[in-house]
């Protein structure tokens, strides 16, 4: 019978080397000058800081462009928002419909509620007018009332957003720059763990959105 100890000390000598080699020293967060000035580019290039925190940008996920140049991102101050630590994801369309279930899991029926939008959340869609030149002001806010909207893109009057198990089409009707509708456009995608759900939309060749 061969022994294990080869084998876990390789194991525990390659997990101390990945420890020394990727973790961070840093015990503070770097201002955003100082993150760009830690930055090693190839010759030729430049790296210049257009928005930051200080503009509103709260752990953005998804940066896309529309017909006019402007920016949209967005924003993800609700992460985490994780059932996969409290129910298996069979069980999170039981919540959903029945209410005997939803009683007995209030966190997880509250994911679903933000992610319906019965229940407001505190994420935005942001639009930066002018990405060629740093922001002087926050970043407009065009709709808010989101929770960890993954992905967005801009089409025609709104955007598509992807919004954990929904699929919508937020649009502004009357031109005043800030959303005021909802069209609920799919649902069913996954989102037990919020690093796994529906994001990075884009069009395909024959017109469709994937």
């Amino acid at each position: 019978m061969k022994s294990l100890i080869p084998t876990v000390c390789s194991g525990l000598c390659l997990a101390m080397l990945a420890t020394a080699q990727y973790n961070s020293k840093r015990t503070e967060a770097w201002s955003p000058e100082k993150q760009a000035e830690s930055f090693t580019l190839a010759e030729g290039f430049v790296i210049e800081l257009v928005a930051s925190e200080e503009h509103g940008i709260i752990n953005p996920i998804d940066l896309t462009f529309d017909d006019a140049g402007r920016l949209w991102t967005q924003t993800a101050a609700m992460y985490p928002m994780d059932p996969s630590k409290k129910v298996k994801p069979e069980e999170v369309e039981l919540i959903r419909k029945s209410p005997e279930h939803a009683k007995q899991n209030p966190e997880v029926k509250e994911i679903i509620d933000y992610y319906m939008l019965e229940k407001r959340g505190t994420d935005k869609i942001l639009i930066l007018e002018d990405p060629t030149k740093p922001a002087d002001k926050p970043l407009h806010v065009w709709a808010d009332g989101l929770a960890l909207p993954q992905s967005v893109y801009p089409y025609k009057d709104g955007c598509y957003v992807a919004h954990g198990s929904e699929f919508y089409l937020l649009r502004d009707t009357d031109g005043d720059g800030k959303q005021d509708t909802v069209e609920h456009e799919m649902s069913g995608f996954g989102f037990n763990d919020t690093h796994t759900m529906a994001h990075s939309i884009v069009r395909t060749p024959g017109g469709w959105l994937n």
